[in-house]
């Protein structure tokens, strides 16, 4: 062995994912099908994951319709947008990312181990 990769680091992506039709119970019924689609997967198919995230072989996890951390509100995201609040989900990705950085490993132990007993004034018993 002559290096090590560092751990990879895990960031949270965090999406507002809504509906815009003409009648809310068709905005209501995309988002719940939505909901159920992240409820019956925890993590992103690994099939689906390239590039860089698809060689790590570590799981991205998806939770969705958590409450917001406390300092964003969902408010805040639609007065942003215009004003007009909708219906929505808070879905969160949390990406694992391999920086590629290696650490020298420590040089190979050539001798074998030795155990010796020496008492509290250094001199052998």
């Amino acid at each position: 062995m002559v290096s090590r990769r560092q751990t990879p680091r895990h960031f949270k992506l965090t999406y507002l994912a809504t509906a815009w039709t003409q009648r809310p119970e068709d905005e209501h019924r995309l988002l719940s099908a939505l909901l159920y689609c992240f409820l019956r997967n925890e993590t992103l198919p690994a099939d689906l994951l390239t590039g860089r995230l698809g060689e790590t072989g570590l799981p991205v996890t998806v939770t969705v319709a958590l409450p917001p951390p406390e300092d964003r509100s969902f408010a805040d995201v639609w007065s942003a947008l215009g004003g007009e609040l909708k219906p929505s989900l808070d879905v969160v990705v949390t990406v694992p990312a391999d920086a590629g950085r290696r650490v020298e490993a420590a040089p190979p132990v050539q001798y074998p181990l030795s155990v010796g007993l020496h008492d509290l004034t250094g001199e052998r018993p």
